[in-house]
């Protein structure tokens, strides 16, 4: 799942999925059908560019949107949760443009 989420891409400022994340994304379609029993916890995270406001709806439309996508493929609702942190959880540093691109993600997380 976390090979998968590094390519969950989103138009730069939006929430809008890139095309390119499609793949990503059917294969974690697959190894859910595959297991029925996993659960997902879908998490938004932004860097820390624009207010603190703006970072968390853009973490909360985009993990929505990856729920959504899931969902609108046969995943049902009941297993899937969306989370979002905004700029809260960094996992890299926001002084240099690497770490802020690493910042901006989605992190998928399994449930059994």
């Amino acid at each position: 799942m976390q090979r998968a989420a590094q390519n969950i891409l989103f138009k730069t400022g939006s929430y809008q999925l890139l095309r390119s994340s499609y793949p990503a994304l059917n294969k974690v379609i697959f190894i859910l059908n595959e297991n029925p029993d996993l659960n997902l916890v879908i998490e938004g995270h932004t860097d820390n560019e624009g207010t603190e406001q703006s970072n968390q709806l853009l973490s909360e439309n985009r993990s929505n949107t990856v729920l959504n996508y899931l969902k609108t493929h046969g995943i049902r609702e009941t297993r899937l949760k969306a989370v979002a942190y905004g700029q809260m959880k960094p996992i890299d540093t926001n002084a240099t443009p690497e770490g802020r691109a690493r910042n901006r993600r989605v992190e998928l997380k399994l449930n059994y």
